[in-house]
């Protein structure tokens, strides 16, 4: 797995089973399509939802110093960084881990089985239940709130399940099921201070497992809606190794 600044949630975060007012675990249901409208509406509205193409969100994660860390998006399926970029198809390193470049490094393309982890980086930040069908899986109490699950298929493999707070219906928390080299990943956040940008709600912080044992706090310095990004933006350079 690559190591975006840390994106796994300290499994010490404990949610409490409850029983369901919801449909069964894993039936598609009116209820579901319900909760994806209401989620739409308090982030800012389907139709602002449905506009939006581009981000470029820069995010501080304290055991990776102070300096944001940025990434660019082209929804639904295309994400680069300063030493990475997903066109859709091909992923590529740029650089060396170091962000550094020379007459020794050559671009090289990222095996793909790791091209899953590129999907889950997009869908912590747009919830994928806004591009992909989505499954409902009942509902949990967590800290004597109501969450609401749904579960996304992404098209690389990569499971994600979101948790819909059921009185704001925001995404308080998303966990990511990922099988890459054999080995399954379980990574998760958790989301507060939300606030708008371009007219959509996102959240501001996130909770991780940092590089050490203990959960760390991670901030959104800043995110651009709709920015010019084109999918020449995202092109896998031509000289690439394979």
């Amino acid at each position: 797995m690559r190591d975006h600044g840390g994106c796994w949630l300290a499994a010490g975060l404990v949610v409490a089973l409850a029983s369901s007012r919801w449909p069964a675990a894993g039936q598609p249901s009116a209820r579901a399509d319900q909760i994806v409208a209401l989620c739409a509406k308090a982030m800012g509205g389907m139709e602002t939802i449905r506009a939006l193409r581009t981000l470029r969100i820069g995010i501080v994660y304290p055991d990776h110093g102070a300096a944001p860390i940025f990434c660019e998006i082209r929804r639904p399926n295309k994400i680069r960084t300063r030493i990475t970029v997903f066109d859709g198809t091909r992923g590529c390193l740029l650089k060396d881990p170091t962000g550094q470049t020379g007459a020794s490094f050559r671009p090289r393309l990222i095996p793909d089985d790791e091209l899953k982890d590129f999907e889950v980086d997009i869908a912590w930040f747009i919830p994928a239940f806004f591009d992909y069908p989505y499954e409902h899986l009942g509902s949990e109490v967590a800290g004597g709130t109501e969450m609401h699950k749904l579960a996304v298929s992404l098209p690389l493999g990569a499971k994600m399940t979101y948790y819909v707070d059921g009185d704001a219906f925001l995404v308080r928390r998303a966990a990511s099921d990922i099988v890459v080299g054999g080995n399954d990943y379980h990574m998760e956040r958790a989301f507060s201070d939300f606030e708008p940008a371009g007219g959509i709600l996102f959240p501001r912080s996130f909770v991780y497992p940092g590089r050490q044992d203990g959960t760390q706090t991670a901030t959104v310095a800043s995110i651009e809606v709709n920015i010019p990004l084109s999918d020449d933006d995202f092109r896998i350079p031509v000289d690439v190794q394979e």
